[in-house]
């Protein structure tokens, strides 16, 4: 079994396929991002 878990993710590009950079309010700047979670057994 296998468990992805995404932070984060930002858009994948600007406003046309010629490699235009993500939009300001879309990217990631923050120096360091945390988050948590909590496994819990399946009781089916």
């Amino acid at each position: 079994m296998f468990i992805h878990i995404d932070l984060n993710q930002r858009g994948v590009g600007g406003d046309n396929s010629w490699g235009a950079y993500t939009h300001a309010p879309y990217l990631l700047t923050a120096k360091t991002y945390s988050y948590s979670y909590i496994k819990e057994p399946n009781n089916k």
